[in-house]
């Protein structure tokens, strides 16, 4: 059952589970200890790892550490940051625990069991927070040390070395997450976004929508074709992967975060005073009525089963012989349906005087007579109806 996991800023600093369905509270874990002055005790980031069992969670004050809690709620360790505050946290797919600080700039990778595999400088500055990271196919991480003076972007791959740093073009610095697709980084820079190439984290292209720098696009947001989005001000932006404008879509005051839940569907804030919206953008999946096709007699292929020798009265003074080798089509043969006199090819066709069992041992094809009814089904099909889910064909006989 899908649960969602709250880490609280009152008093006590309480963690909570609860279900979606019920709401009902699960359990809590406390992180402020017993006895602790009052004071800012500031709730960090969370992270579930990959196999769904342990919930980590930041903690800055007092102990500035990372838990790690069995999904029960009890705790299965805590520390690995030698004293360092948590900013972020991204659980690699080989359950690596990254995790950015809050303060110095650093890069901690961890192991499921809390000891520390590594940890990196990122860049100098008076305060620096290293943002959610972001890891590609290979494993490599890109980070952004907020902060940072000048404001610096650092790639490192999983054994930790650096494999590259990007300075950030103006003091404005990077405004937002990265998103990755391919071979590129997207972010915004204030009011531009970037594309930047990830295996040197060289530009490859800059955008700008016609606003000041100083403002500030939302996250980028990227489609499986390619297609990114970001929002500013009261408008929705669709940018294509070489940089150029496809579409701008006037929101309303003020557009602001973007998520795409599934293709052909956006979803975006809209902040608009007293009252805040949430605006759902996309295609309507056009609905297809359902078709049911019953062609009538003589709409289905028939084929003998095995190899038969017939040899039966032909209902006309004589006896028909022929050898019918397997998987051969007799309903309908239309060279033998062609020819001139007695159709006693067909006499395979007939049933024993019960008109219930068949005198031969014969099977479908799987298709229906191409003459007749199989053009038919051809043309929905290709026209966007998909057989056995809104096309049903019952044949007849």
């Amino acid at each position: 059952m899908p649960e969602i996991f709250i880490l609280s800023e009152e008093a006590a600093t309480i963690l909570f589970i609860l279900l979606i369905k019920t709401g009902q509270q699960r359990w809590q874990y406390g992180v402020r200890p017993i006895g602790s002055p009052c004071g800012t005790f500031g709730a960090g980031p969370i992270a579930l790892s990959k196999d769904q069992t342990t919930l980590y969670s930041g903690v800055s004050y007092p102990s500035q550490t990372l838990l790690a809690l069995h999904i029960d709620g009890t705790l299965k360790w805590q520390g690995g940051l030698n004293g360092q505050g948590a900013s972020s946290i991204t659980v690699a797919d080989d359950e690596t625990i990254y995790v950015g600080t809050g303060g110095n700039g650093y890069l901690y990778a961890l192991n499921p069991n809390g000891t520390v595999k590594w940890y990196k400088f990122t860049a100098s500055g008076y305060t620096v927070r290293v943002l959610t990271p972001v890891l590609d196919a290979a494993g490599n991480i890109y980070v952004i040390a907020s902060g940072s003076d000048p404001p610096t972007m650092v790639s490192f791959n999983p054994l930790g070395n650096r494999r590259w740093a990007a300075q950030a073009s103006s003091a404005t610095g990077f405004s937002t997450l990265p998103a990755l697709k391919d071979q590129r980084l997207y972010f915004a820079e204030g009011a531009n976004l970037k594309a930047v190439d990830i295996t040197n984290g060289t530009t490859i292209w800059q955008w700008n929508p016609g606003f000041p720098t100083s403002l500030y696009l939302s996250p980028p947001v990227v489609d499986k074709d390619g297609n990114i989005y970001v929002s500013l001000e009261d408008k929705l932006f669709v940018i294509d992967s070489n940089g150029q404008t496809k579409n701008t879509i006037t929101i309303g005051n003020y557009a602001g975060w973007v998520i795409i839940p599934q293709d052909n569907l956006l979803l975006v804030t809209k902040n608009y005073n007293p009252q805040g919206y949430l605006v759902a953008l996309g295609k309507k999946q056009p609905t297809k009525t359902p078709l049911i096709f019953i062609p009538g007699i003589g709409g289905s292929e028939l084929k003998v089963v095995e190899d038969t020798i017939w040899n039966k009265d032909n209902g006309h003074g004589g006896t028909y012989n022929r050898a019918y080798a397997k998987d051969e089509k007799v309903w309908v043969n239309e060279g033998e349906a062609a020819n001139p006199g007695d159709d006693d090819y067909f006499d395979i066709l007939r049933m024993k005087p019960d008109g219930q069992t068949p005198e031969a041992n014969l099977g479908l094809t799987g298709n229906m007579y191409a003459g007749a009814y199989q053009s038919a089904v051809n043309f929905f099909t290709a026209n966007g109806y998909t057989l056995d889910k809104d096309l049903f064909v019952f044949p007849y006989d």
